[in-house]
């Protein structure tokens, strides 16, 4: 009988990731090793011993912050890529040739899906406008979209859920992340953490301590508190409320600030007029906060929210705006969220169709994160 990994061994690479600088990359390791959690120790063995040994040359590079990269260090690090990548048996020839199969199907599927989805909810938007005695055409263009984006995202991500293995398509998402952050690297792409703290001090010295250093470095020290908070989703227009889930985002109330700064993934600043649906609170320190403000100036620069972006990357589950304040929350040192994407909450539609379709058809739970590995390995050998 397959037996999973140790509580040891899962712990010990928890500690190794966690000991790399805040960066993108290290998401996406936490994300890999949480994926393999329950899988058959024997045969991913090799794959976490790479992880570890991946993660270990990642904190040496990234705690340099060099602002020349060693091409030396940087093949080193792809070649353990590529090792990982084998160890994950994610790659081998059967599965690129099923994955070309089943994505060519899946775009075909998906185009299908977005034609009917748009006409339907053309249909649907304009039947909710004679309703509401509202505006026909803004119904009909809120209907389209969103059956659009809807119906594409069911045809392209169904045929995946259906004939591929799940701990395959997760770690197929970890390594196509990881190669997309090492190609980062060594183009250039991204500059050290340091540049944007740099750039987060010198707003808050200027906005909210009147350049005065000394009143700084006393707000680094202190504890702060922060929110995190979730509204009603509503994606192109305020009449999808409901229908959509909920969007997170951070607030956080600093010194001399009539509105709170927000870190969040989305189209437009977030009206905190509106009524929360969730909320958590968390206490850390000053200097943590500014260390969230910098990483999340950073992914502005490498995840750049937009419609486009939106329309045709964007996977609820995978890169939604939950994905996005986890991975500020889980890089810089603190635990996932708890607040739930869809809580039960919405209308019949979103609860029952929306929210049905969004949580079976995405490759990772939203609690992925949730239990402790330690936890998570001791129970799974006590069943086995």
């Amino acid at each position: 009988m397959p037996q999973c990994f140790n509580a040891q061994e899962i712990q010990g690479c928890l500690i190794t990731i966690n000991k790399i600088p805040t960066s993108e990359i290290k998401y996406y390791l936490l994300l890999a090793l949480h994926s393999i959690r329950n899988a058959d120790a024997a045969e991913y063995r090799d794959f976490l011993n790479e992880l570890n040994k991946l993660s270990n040359k990642l904190t040496h590079f990234l705690l340099s912050e060099n602002t020349t990269f060693s091409s030396t260090v940087l093949k080193d690090i792809y070649q353990s890529y590529q090792k990982l990548c084998e160890f994950s048996k994610a790659n081998t020839t059967t599965i690129a040739v099923r994955d070309v199969l089943i994505n060519l199907g899946a775009t075909l599927l998906a185009i299908l899906g977005g034609v009917l989805g748009g006409i339907t909810g053309s249909v649907v938007g304009l039947g909710r406008s004679v309703w509401e005695l509202g505006n026909p055409l803004s119904y009909l263009k809120d209907g389209a979209i969103t059956g659009f984006a809807f119906g594409a995202a069911i045809g392209f991500r169904a045929p995946k859920k259906i004939f591929k293995n799940e701990l395959t398509r997760q770690l197929k998402f970890c390594l196509n992340q990881l190669e997309h952050c090492l190609q980062e690297m060594q183009e250039q792409k991204i500059k050290p953490l340091s540049y944007y703290k740099d750039k987060v001090k010198t707003r808050l010295l200027k906005e909210c301590f009147n350049n005065d250093e000394k009143a700084y470095k006393e707000f680094l020290d202190e504890d702060k508190k922060f929110q995190i908070v979730t509204l009603r989703a509503q994606f192109v227009s305020e009449q999808l409320e409901g229908y959509l889930g909920h969007h997170a985002c951070i607030v956080l109330s600093l010194t001399n600030q009539q509105e709170p700064e927000l870190i969040e993934f989305s189209l437009g600043k977030s009206d905190l007029r509106r009524k929360f649906t969730q909320k958590e609170e968390r206490i850390v320190t000053g200097e943590k906060i500014v260390e969230m403000m910098a990483f999340h100036q950073l992914l502005q620069e490498t995840q750049t929210c937009s419609l486009q972006y939106i329309l045709t990357k964007m996977k609820a589950g995978e890169n939604d705006c939950f994905r996005y304040i986890e991975k500020i929350l889980l890089c810089t040192g603190q635990k996932t969220i708890e607040l739930k994407r869809f809580d039960d909450s919405e209308n019949w539609v979103g609860r029952n169709i929306v929210g049905f379709f969004v949580k079976k058809l995405s490759p990772f739970k939203q609690n992925i994160f949730e239990e402790e590995p330690d936890q998570l390995a001791s129970s799974t050998n006590q069943r086995n």
